[in-house]
């Protein structure tokens, strides 16, 4: 009723499919968020790697890679606040 999953294999299959999604189809309207995080991962800002591919690379990093994950949440937490913005009105 409230727009949420109810079967727990139906949350494994969206993670794989997630996962699998070109990064630049999950940042899209956020370009600059992904061109900025392209640059910090050493990837050309035109390469379009899976979303796993690049939560790997940030996973891999020896330095701090907290600016990164904040970067590669960005979408979801436009769409978070998009669906608060329309449930409070």
């Amino acid at each position: 009723k409230k727009g949420y999953v109810s079967q727990a294999e139906f949350c494994a299959c969206l993670i794989q499919r997630w996962a699998k999604m070109p990064i630049r189809a999950y940042f899209g309207y956020s370009k600059s968020q992904w061109q900025t995080l392209a640059r910090r991962l050493g990837l050309d800002p035109s390469s379009n790697p899976t979303y796993q591919e690049v939560a790997s690379m940030i996973h891999q990093t020896d330095e701090s890679f907290t600016e990164e994950l904040l970067l590669l949440a960005t979408p979801i937490w436009e769409v978070e606040r998009e669906r608060r913005k329309h449930e409070s009105q």
